[in-house]
């Protein structure tokens, strides 16, 4: 009677090491796709950056936790560990913009990228330090193909019940995480007729003319404002001080004699602050006198 190989004499502690050395190649697997994305994110080259990124953040982090459950294992359908794996990967991102935000942290690509490597080595350690009992008595939450086609709404169930909770904490990033301040902008106007006026404006000569304006204080600070108007190079008018609170719109005009010979001159109004030369938003007009020797 042949004698049994060492090899086979004992085919559980065979099936182990497989295992073992299966969990090793996915583990340098996920390691190694956690190095891609974290050199990625240096690269200068927006769309390269993009390139090498893109694929590896949609399914690694997703991976990483169906890795510490045993859903990349041998037998377990593909198509299904890979739905899961994106479904879960897009709902660690808000989790982990939540958790840098609530640490005091700056939201960035870079402090993203720290938060997921944190999170794939972890895991991987964990998964490779369980002990072999644990790991032996360990069901996974997947299910094998066979089970998958004896009962079918287990699998619905499951997966369902994970786009749900992605979902959930998808919205939850959204709502809690601060949002974009808007910038700050300082716009003036012309308004009432002046506004629509396209071109050239008529006016009588020697006559006063009151021009209407508005402000806008976009920013989130109180401001004062100097309000002046030149014709021609010429002053026109009085100036005028304006003070305004964050987010405060003021409406007021500017009055003065157009004077001069020329037929078409131009009105400039300018913004800047009473103590500074420096012009911060300007608009202009030009005016066409209405006087015999000008042509129409």
């Amino acid at each position: 009677m042949p004698r049994l190989s060492n090899r086979v004499r004992n085919p559980a502690s065979r099936l182990s090491q497989l295992g073992l050395t299966r969990d090793r190649a996915l583990a340098g697997s996920l390691l190694l796709a956690a190095a891609i994305v974290s050199g990625a994110a240096f690269v200068p080259v927006e769309t390269v950056r993009a390139l090498l990124t893109l694929g590896p953040a949609l399914v690694l982090p997703g991976a990483a936790l169906l890795f510490l459950m045993g859903g990349l294992s041998r037998g377990y359908d593909r198509y299904p560990s890979l739905i899961l794996a994106v479904i879960l990967s897009i709902a660690f991102y808000p989790l982990a913009a939540l958790t840098v935000y609530g640490l005091g942290g700056r939201l960035a690509p870079r402090s993203i990228v720290t938060a997921l490597d944190i999170w794939v080595v972890g895991l991987v350690v964990i998964r490779l330090l369980l002990p072999a009992r644990v790991l032996a008595r360990h069901r996974p939450l997947l299910m094998r193909p066979q089970a998958l086609a004896e009962s079918p709404w287990r699998w619905t169930t499951w997966l369902l019940a994970v786009m749900l909770a992605g979902a959930a904490v998808i919205g939850l990033g959204i709502t809690k995480l601060p949002q974009p301040a808007p910038q700050p902008y300082l716009a003036l106007h012309f308004t009432g007729t002046w506004a629509k006026t396209s071109g050239v404006r008529s006016v009588p000569p020697n006559a006063a003319v009151t021009v209407p304006l508005s402000i806008n204080n976009g920013s989130r600070e109180s401001t004062k404002l100097l309000v002046q108007a030149s014709l021609d190079g010429r002053p026109f008018g009085y100036s005028r001080v304006v003070a305004l609170t964050p987010h405060e719109s003021w409406y007021g005009s500017l009055a003065g004699t157009v004077t001069g010979d020329g037929c078409l001159q131009q009105l400039v109004v300018q913004v800047r602050r009473p103590s500074s030369s420096t012009t911060l938003v300007s608009l202009d007009m030009w005016l066409s006198l209405q006087l015999k020797t000008c042509k129409a």
